[in-house]
């Protein structure tokens, strides 16, 4: 029983951990190449997507 939900936890958790190094990627891309106030924006954003896929995955569990 617990293994079956450890494997599961585990298989919705990879997607997620390369969901967050692509974001962070992004992230750094997107800070060096846009001026100031443009990157408040797209920072703001970016945060609010990871919190939305964050409580989503958490759902789907």
């Amino acid at each position: 029983m617990w293994r079956v939900i450890y494997n599961e936890l585990q298989i919705s958790l990879v997607p997620m951990k390369a969901l967050i190094m692509i974001g962070r990627k992004l992230h750094v891309m997107v800070h060096l190449s846009t001026p100031n106030r443009l990157r408040n924006i797209i920072g703001c954003l970016l945060r609010r997507l990871g919190f939305l896929l964050r409580s989503y995955y958490i759902s789907q569990m």
